[in-house]
């Protein structure tokens, strides 16, 4: 099964035919404050999937766009305070996907690599499918959170300095223990010349990871903004960041969405510009180890009666945290699927064994 989903899925990017789409995107100001707001399509003239396909639409109300002399006005603003809970800790599945989007690490080198740390006691026990921490551990997170401090690694000293040990997170929570607790790191200091780059990498994953847990969660007031101009509807979609918290630790400036002025309904706004932005749909992506991975513990997803995917959800799909690393190397060894850069291609020899299935 585990080969027939890289086979499937290079079937369907193979046969996969591009639609080309328009979006009409409008600028609009309000106290010298840019508004970018989306043209919103009317159900008429989108197809089954919202889009607009034909290009003469577009260019009719860009047109009425460009030549209307009024104002645009608000006609709704809403607004929801919302929060983000601190990233639960690390199963070896979860490692294995972080770690392989970031630094492009084969599922069995993260694997190798966490049985080298937890036989050196810097981390713990590696092939675990839990994401939770038992609770009588959390009076060991003082001092793990002083040896994380000593690490030789920018902002690390800050970060420690900064958590907060009297947050107890939602990954303290016995119920949810399984065989085995979440990867963290040990009470034992990590003596970081001893490890290799990849062990080293690996456990700064792990210890941002742990370090999460005693901040505070992340929160934001979510903004949509519903804009009338030339008898078009506009939407505008904000994010203004309330408090950063555990998102220090992750680059929270990666996020995209635009920060909106304080609006309200019946506000005017001033029209700046507006462009039609070509989009084409894209074919699904190649698998990576990574990735395939992850479509093994989400095989669910992947089938289309609606009996069995709940049964595949229980049982976290193809294999184990212990196994599925295993599975995809194998795959590879006896030539069903080979690593191109770093996309998994099915050989020959796969598709015929696909065929004859």
């Amino acid at each position: 099964p585990t080969m027939a989903l890289v086979v499937g899925g290079e079937d369907e990017i193979k046969n996969f035919v591009a639609t080309k789409h328009f979006a009409i995107q409008a600028d609009f100001d309000f106290n010298d404050k840019k508004i970018s707001a989306t043209w919103q399509i009317p159900e008429n003239l989108s197809d089954a999937d919202g889009r607009l396909l034909d290009f003469n639409v577009a260019k009719n109300v860009l047109d009425k766009l460009k030549i209307f002399s009024g104002v645009a006005k608000v006609l709704s603003v809403s607004e929801s305070e919302k929060q983000e809970a601190q990233p639960l800790p690390y199963s070896l599945s979860s490692l294995q996907i972080d770690a392989g989007k970031k630094y492009s690490y084969s599922p069995q080198q993260v694997l190798d690599a966490m049985q080298k740390l937890y036989e050196m006691k810097f981390t713990t026990y590696p092939r675990s499918d839990c994401e939770y921490l038992p609770e009588n551990q959390f009076g060991d997170a003082e001092k793990i959170l002083t040896n994380l401090a000593n690490l030789p690694v920018n902002d690390f000293g800050v970060w420690a300095a900064d958590a907060d040990i009297k947050i107890k997170s939602r990954a303290w929570n016995d119920k949810k223990i399984s065989a085995h607790h979440a990867i963290i790191p040990t009470t034992v200091p990590v003596d970081f010349k001893k490890l290799d780059d990849v062990q080293q990498k690996l456990y700064i994953l792990v210890a941002k990871k742990y370090l999460a847990q005693f901040f505070t969660t992340h929160k934001f007031l979510s903004t949509k903004v519903i804009i009338d101009f030339a008898d078009e509807k506009f939407s505008a979609t904000g994010k203004n960041i309330l408090e950063v918290g555990w998102k220090i630790l992750f680059s929270a400036t990666d996020d995209k969405e635009q920060t909106l002025p304080k609006l309200a309904g019946g506000d005017f706004l001033k029209f700046v510009d507006a462009k039609i932005l070509d989009k084409v749909t894209k074919p699904p992506a190649h698998f990576t180890p990574s990735t395939l991975l992850q479509a093994m513990k989400e095989i669910f997803k992947f089938v289309k009666d609606d009996s069995l995917k709940q049964k595949l959800k229980d049982c976290s799909g193809i294999g184990t945290e212990a196994t599925r690393a295993g599975i995809i190397e194998k795959l590879q060894s006896q030539h069903f699927l080979k690593l191109d850069k770093k996309f998994l291609e099915p050989t020959d020899k796969a598709r015929q064994a696909i065929k004859l299935l």
